[in-house]
């Protein structure tokens, strides 16, 4: 018995450099417009404008301002996790408010976090413990957003968060 011929497609992506062609492999990751680097997003972060609700998490579908800055620190993932819990410190104002009250860098780049990462602390016994100081309310104290950033720096080192 005859088989039939079967295809295989082979795609091929080719760099032209001094007129050769060299395949690339599919694993180079590219760099668009579309994705500026975290240092860049970091910096619209402390001039982004807007507000989230006064009750609730500061979650980004319900953010006030434009929600792509936000949005494109989510997507860096891991990258950003680290670059987040350091900029929890940083007081300088901020042209987003919670309720009726500035958010500060440091709360923004908490908000980003945790719309970033997920973290659960578990007890012992393995149950979901509720005062765990890595999650605040907005607007925080200065007291609040420093033991959150020491929590959060305690996962950030042992790898123990999930992204969102």
């Amino acid at each position: 018995m005859i088989r039939p011929l079967q295809f295989i497609p082979l795609l091929t992506v080719l760099s032209c450099s001094r007129g050769e062609d060299r395949p690339v492999p599919p694993s180079v990751p590219s760099v668009s417009a579309s994705q500026p680097p975290l240092d860049s997003l970091l910096g619209a972060l402390a001039r982004l404008k807007g507000s989230f609700p006064a009750q609730g998490p500061p979650a980004i579908g319900d953010f006030s301002g434009d929600r792509s800055v936000l949005s494109a620190i989510a997507d860096k993932g891991d990258s950003a996790v680290g670059r987040l819990v350091r900029c929890m410190s940083r007081t300088e104002p901020t042209g987003v408010t919670k309720g009726r009250r500035a958010l500060t860098l440091g709360e923004l780049c908490y908000a980003a976090l945790v719309n970033t990462a997920y973290y659960e602390a578990t007890d012992a016994q393995g149950d979901v413990t509720a005062d765990w100081p890595g999650h605040i309310d907005l607007p925080a104290t200065r007291v609040q957003l420093e033991a959150a950033q020491q929590a959060w720096g305690s996962v950030v080192a042992r790898r123990a968060y999930h992204l969102l």
